[in-house]
Order: C-alpha cells, then structure tokens, then sequence
C-alpha cells in the first residue's frame, strides 16, 4: 500500500496526505536533518520494477522531487544522514538485474555521485549502514546474497574493509542506526540463510 503512519513515541496514526508516493517495497527512509524532512527513493514498485524517484516528507504531505542527477532505480539499498557532509547517502542495492556498487547523496536539492577507488565486495544489497559518530564516517555491514560477516567504512573519500576482532554473524535485511549518547552503531536482528536473528550488536 501507500499509506504513510507517523510515531509520537506513543502510538501510531495514520497520515492523510494529499499526495503520496506509489505503493513500493524495498524502499529506504532517512531523517534529513539539514532540511527536516524525510527521504525516499525507490524501491520496487506494485507491478512497475524497481524505481528511481526521489520524495520527501515534510510532516504533512509528501512531494515528488526532481533532482537533475538520478541514481539508477533500485531497491533493498541503504539511505541514511551524514551529519558531518549534510547529505543524505546511499549506496548499492539491487537494479533490475544484478546489483549495484555506486555511491550517492542527496542536499535537498540534486543528487551526486560520489566517486569511490574502492567498494564493499562482494558486490551486495539488503545490507544496512548507519552513521559513526566518533570517526564521522559511515559504516556498513555484511548484506545479501553472501552474508558476508564484514564491515566497511566509508571514510569521506573511500571505502574501506575494516578488520575486527570480534564480529556478528553474516546476514541481510538487517537495521542499523547511530546512538548519539553512546558514540555507537547499533545492529539488530536480520536474515541469515537459516533462522532470522534476534541479537543487538554495537560498534
């Protein structure tokens, strides 16, 4: 569907906006915080594919945006803020074949590429990445369909394999997010090629 549900912490309502995005799946949100609005792009559409438009929430309703630069449709791929560029960023996910290895960001206006020497390999989607609020960088983790158990960094000019001593198990569709209070990424749960997960990881 293409309903939209707010949280006040409490309970959940549901919106009415005036205008909406089409139903999709696969779809990431971010809180743009430069701009205090929400963001979404793609996703794989209701019979339609993947998808490669750009909206944002202002709280109230929904507008299509159109940026002059647009990443090539996807799904299943991370979308999150970047305090430290005021951008939001994405990366990788799933086209109508094969996956996806770029880098984008979006400033409330036009999307750009951000051009890397290096990725995260295996090429993957349905991973997560969240903001590191220690180094100001990005991290992302493992992804579908390797479930590969490592993490990389995304320095603000490459990606980088990060060596870890400890680390959790491979898997997709997992969520991350950045916990201010901590200095941490937090991990949870996800998609194993067995039982899903239901463990909470930090770093």
């Amino acid at each position: 569907t293409n309903q939209t549900w707010l949280f006040d912490g409490l309970d959940w309502s549901r919106a009415t906006p005036a205008v909406s995005p089409p139903p999709r799946a696969g779809h990431p949100l971010a809180y743009d915080v430069a701009r205090g609005k929400v963001l979404l792009f793609g996703g794989i559409g209701v019979g339609t594919g993947v998808l490669a438009d750009t909206w944002t929430w202002d709280g109230v309703n929904w507008t299509q945006m159109t940026p002059t630069l647009v990443p090539p449709a996807r799904r299943s791929h991370p979308l999150v803020y970047h305090p430290g560029r005021a951008t939001c960023v994405l990366h990788g996910g799933a086209p109508a074949s094969g996956t996806l290895t770029d880098t984008w960001e979006w400033n409330g206006i036009d999307c750009a590429q951000i051009v890397t020497a290096n990725y995260p390999t295996p090429v993957r989607y349905a991973s997560d990445m969240a903001y590191d609020p220690v180094g100001n960088g990005l991290v992302l983790f493992s992804g579908y369909p390797g479930a590969v158990s490592d993490t990389w960094y995304f320095d603000n000019t490459d990606w980088v394999l990060r060596t870890t001593t400890t680390s959790p198990p491979g898997r997709w569709d997992h969520t991350m997010a950045t916990a201010p209070v901590r200095n941490r990424v937090v991990l949870f749960g996800g998609t194993p090629r067995t039982t899903p997960f239901g463990d909470t990881w930090e770093f």
